[in-house]
């Protein structure tokens, strides 16, 4: 639900025309107020509500205006009852909406199959979709219950058409590989599976990739449908963890499409692996090489301690006696064994990179050269840059000198390698090297180790692609395909302007008004210095502690008063039960054999062995009545990536509903942002999860304040900011931004429409040797909303202090991190890349339920009038839920679905 409004949009969607005035004026004055919200409220979302929550505050307030209501004339407004009824049958007549023909079902089950299931969004957004659909063709929108009908069937049939069209694909040969998958007890010897992450002994077992070549229908298929199989399934079938898992007696196209669309995935998480060996290997084999340098540099010194002393002795013995014997004079002041220390170093002297790549050819030579070979076989490289085919080129012949079985150590140039654009300039006298009859030939070890740093490099900005890879994949296949065509959708759907010159002019307006708002303010801040010497120019008084709040402690002992020991499980079930979570947890087969409470109980124990990091043996020794097996069940048959943050959606929409504003007020744009890390083994490659926590308006506090710099829109407009001028940089190229808008669109479109993710599309500019144009743009724009942000940081007390009230409520949540995730010392216990975020992500569910019934409970104290009246406004300022004071994460998991967390009659006395 959109919750920041500017002037136009609430004046296209919220202002009151003459009709509706009208119309409204014949209502009671204490209804008047509730049929303008659900009327407009219609035509925005194409849907009634039942409740004044889900309208954003900034319309509401808008619309009292308009009417010159009170704002609690909502309160009492019935929206579901006979009064609610008729007032929607006279909005829809004043609307002229008309009832859905078989025609107009027919019409929108196509257009969800064409632009709605492919997209994968989940069953919400669709319904939302669908309101509008509504909406905008004049139809009135179908109730709920049966827009879900819709969704499941229109899922369904979606789901088959694809299954059907790649399983028509297939070859012979590949259905009756397929086939193998089918039974557990005849598995295929071409696709290893194992629970720990299967590509090492499918690199071993495979020095040609291309087992599953004959599934390349599959992505044919896919693409034709507009589905891509990289995006959120569009159903949790399609989302099974293990290959046969397609239920028996399914029709043969059904389980043939679900086992091939399995491999393709399956396929490219092993290339992707491979792909990170080989990036991880070349990188270890040079800090390996580093270190050994390092470590050989500092004995060394050991070695030489006080060289310049023995030197200096030297000289004065061999001025003292010029003509005396050596072992007469010289080797009583210093002996042979530091004599020969001091020409070893000498002769090991030279630049540290030089000593590095003397090293290095050793190391990869007697070691690494084993497994960079295979690891080089099993991967097909791409680019779409002329600039790097000579690495493409110089791969290919090593390639060709590997299978060949050619082992030769020295090549000539004559025989074809490419040295421009693969060896460095640094590198060129240790590959090139002259023989005994003066010819130029080349040293192999060193040249293929030129070849895999170039290749590591080149991969990591994504100018080299791999095939057959996810995240590796081609560049080009992360931008919205059709975005010359569909332009205009795209520019709409981010809400901004197709004309360059107005985006640009826009900010520039708002950047001069900052820059001359923070001028004109700085004289009187007596908080903010700007220095007109050194690199640390801008001076920033420390903020004043605020007193502690004084009734907080006594808050938060009365929660523990009245629910004392509340185990974790039960605030899961209580959350799960009140928001209905659960329901985001769907089964990878067609059918579900256990009876609803059964499959809740262990939904909820498989969630609270997750995010517990307790595990699902742990949860199933202390729990009677369930086996680890059947635990295990659930967990692979119904909790997945997509599910767990659907759940954590729900949790969160359901916690702004319940937000009572009278005690946690209207603030709904700004939270804090922080990074957590979390341990896992070390035998994963990737050992650390990074899990962020994102906010609306980002109020980031920037370390390095003291030598930030404030850009101009304008070069001559230094002169008007003299109170700036210390720390006032050069103008912004508005040009530049202008030349990449529409690439700049491009990209967000595809970040809109979860094509490619952040990461990707940074790794292609920030590690590029040359910066990318459109990364050049998107830094400049970036400048300009660093330097609107800076002014307002520096010119407001208030701002700084609301950034860094922000931060203490993240390291809150980092306290509550360790908490509830207490299994395992905190180490996430797999190597799996795709448990260790099942991991996270279930530790995000368990926070989120612990915040909401930590919100009602917190809610059911705070608005008894003697605890109203006793709170100060300190107090409301420090109050969160993040508190756990009175929970209970161990002990015995006894889930009783009878009992309650009670909020209703827990009263003091």
């Amino acid at each position: 639900m959109q919750q920041n409004w500017d002037g136009a949009e609430l004046a296209r969607w919220w202002s009151l025309n003459f009709d509706e005035l009208a119309l409204i004026e014949t209502k009671p004055l204490r209804t008047r107020h509730g049929f303008a919200a659900q009327m407009k409220m219609y035509r925005w979302a194409g849907r009634f509500i039942d409740h004044a929550s889900v309208i954003p505050a900034e319309p509401v307030a808008y619309l009292a205006e308009q009417l010159s209501a009170a704002l609690t004339d909502l309160d009492g407004y019935d929206w579901a009852g006979r009064t609610g009824r008729r007032h929607r049958e006279e909005i829809l007549a004043l609307l002229g909406l008309r009832r859905m023909t078989a025609d107009d079902r027919a019409a929108l089950v196509a257009w969800l199959e064409r632009e709605i299931c492919p997209t994968a969004i989940s069953s919400a957004a669709m319904v939302e979709q669908v309101c509008l659909w509504c909406r905008d063709y004049g139809l009135q929108s179908p109730a709920d219950g049966e827009v879900k009908r819709l969704d499941r069937s229109v899922r369904r049939g979606f789901e088959s058409a694809l299954l059907e069209r790649i399983a028509a694909g297939l070859h012979v040969d590949a259905i009756t590989k397929l086939g193998g998958f089918t039974d557990r007890a005849g598995r295929c010897d071409w696709l290893q599976h194992d629970e720990g992450g299967s590509w090492p002994g499918w690199a071993g077992k495979h020095p040609r990739r291309g087992g599953t070549a004959f599934l390349h229908p599959v992505a044919a298929a896919s693409r034709r449908s507009g589905w891509r199989w990289r995006r959120p399934t569009f159903g949790t079938t399609l989302s099974s963890d293990r290959p046969g898992d397609g239920p028996r007696g399914a029709p043969a196209p059904r389980r043939l499409g679900l086992n091939a669309i399995y491999l393709v995935r399956r396929e490219r998480e092993i290339v992707d692996a491979v792909v990170d060996l080989l990036i991880e290997t070349v990188h270890k084999m040079a800090t390996t090489a580093e270190r050994r340098v390092v470590k050989t540099i500092a004995k060394d010194f050991q070695k030489v301690h006080g060289k310049e002393r023995i030197l200096a002795r030297i000289a004065e013995a061999a001025i003292a006696t010029p003509d005396g014997a050596v072992c007469d004079v010289i080797f009583p002041v210093a002996d042979q064994v530091a004599l020969a220390a001091v020409v070893h170093e000498y002769k090991a002297g030279g630049s540290y990179q030089s000593r590095v790549h003397a090293v290095l050819p050793s190391s990869y030579g007697s070691h690494y050269r084993r497994m960079l070979p295979t690891l080089l076989s099993l991967l097909e490289f791409r680019s779409n840059n002329a600039a790097h085919r000579p690495v493409i080129a110089a791969l290919e012949w090593l390639n060709r000198l590997l299978v060949e079985g050619d082992d030769r150590r020295v090549i000539h140039p004559e025989d074809g390698l490419p040295i421009e654009g693969v060896v460095p300039a640094r590198w060129r006298d240790l590959v090139l090297e002259r023989d005994g009859a003066g010819r130029w030939r080349i040293n192999r070890i060193n040249y293929e180790i030129c070849v895999l740093t170039a290749l590591r490099e080149r991969i990591r900005c994504k100018e080299i692609w791999v095939v057959g890879a996810d995240r590796y994949r081609n560049p080009d296949e992360d931008l919205p395909q059709d975005f010359t065509e569909g332009r205009a959708d795209y520019y709409r759907d981010l809400g901004q302007t197709m004309d360059a010159k107005a985006f640009v002019s826009k900010f520039k307006v708002e950047m001069a008004a900052a820059l001359h708002r923070l001028n004109a303010g700085l004289p009187g801040n007596p908080h903010v210095r700007l220095l007109w010497r050194g690199r640390n120019r801008v001076s920033l008084s420390p903020l004043e502690p605020l007193p502690p709040p004084p009734n907080l402690d006594a808050v938060k002992a009365e929660i523990e008063r009245r629910w004392p020991g509340t185990g974790l499980l039960d605030v899961l079930k209580e959350a799960a039960l009140r928001t209905g979570c659960l329901e985001a947890f769907k089964t990878s087969g067609d059918r579900v054999i256990l009876d609803a409470s059964t499959l809740q109980s262990r939904l909820l124990l498989c969630l609270y062995g997750l995010g517990t990091n307790a595990g699902l043996k742990r949860v199933s020794a202390g729990t009677e009545g369930v086996s680890y097996a059947e635990l295990l069940h659930v967990r692979r048959r119904f909790i997945h990536k997509e599910a767990l943050k659907a759940a954590t959606a729900s949790v969160t929409n359901a916690l702004l509903a319940v937000r009572d504003p009278l005690v946690w007020g209207e603030g709904t744009t700004s939270c804090a942002s922080d990074s957590k890390k979390f341990s896992a083994w070390d035998q994963n490659l990737m050992a650390e999860w990074h899990a962020r926590y994102g906010g609306f308006e980002l109020a980031p506090r920037l370390k390095a304040i003291a030598r930030q710099k404030l850009y101009l829109p304008d070069p001559g407009m230094a002169q008007e900011l003299p109170n700036l001028l210390p720390i006032l940089t050069r103008a912004i190229d508005w040009d530049l931004i202008e030349r990449q808008y529409d690439e700049m669109i491009k990209y967000t479109a595809a970040l809109q429409h979860r094509t490619a993710d952040a990461e990707s599309i940074l790794r292609r500019f920030a590690r590029a040797s040359v910066q990318h144009p459109t990364y050049k743009a998107l830094a400049e724009l970036g400048k300009v909303v660093k330097t609107i942000f800076l002014t307002r940081y520096l010119g407001s007390e208030a701002f700084r202090r609301e950034i860094h009230e922000g931060l203490n409520v993240v390291e809150n949540w980092n306290s509550a991190n360790g908490f509830i995730f207490f299994g395992k010392g905190g180490e996430v216990a797999t190597n799996r890349l795709e448990d260790q975020e099942i991991s996270v992500l279930a530790l995000h569910l368990l926070q989120n339920c612990l915040v909401y019934v930590n919100t009602l409970m917190m809610q059911n104290v705070l608005t008894e009038p003697a605890w109203a009246a006793r709170l100060a406004p300190e107090d409301y300022r420090g109050l969160t839920p993040l508190i756990y004071s009175h929970i209970n994460p161990y002990g015995a998991f006894d889930l009783d679905f009878g009992r309650r967390i009670d909020f209703e009659h827990m009263r003091a006395a």
